[in-house]
């Protein structure tokens, strides 16, 4: 397991580092404000306070995304409840997603 800070507002080498050996020392370079007074973010440069983490080379999602099918695999009762209601209400979207791959013959 390695983390990357290349785009995280911190001090670093940009180069993947194990978690005790790299630094957290912040460094935040603000975002970017273009002439319709909003604010963006700078994807090209540092946008983000959390690290990407890498296994094996290949980077891997830890945000809720992952919390909740770890969850669901694991069979918390909690989140089996808040994922099946989430597909109950998206039921109808899936089934028009499902035919259109159909229709196009998409294989997933």
């Amino acid at each position: 397991m390695l983390k990357m800070s290349a785009h995280a507002w911190y001090e670093g080498t940009g180069k993947p580092e194990h978690p005790y050996e790299g630094t957290t020392i912040p460094k935040y370079t603000g975002l970017e404000k273009k002439d319709d007074g909003y604010a963006y973010l700078k994807t090209d440069e540092k946008y983000s306070w959390i690290k990407a983490p890498l296994y094996n080379g290949e980077k891997m999602e830890v945000g809720p995304l992952a919390r909740m099918v770890i969850g669901y695999a694991k069979g918390d009762e909690r989140i089996k409840r808040y994922v099946g209601n989430f597909l109950k209400r998206q039921d109808s979207l899936l089934r028009c997603y499902s035919q259109l791959l159909e229709e196009r013959q998409v294989e997933l």
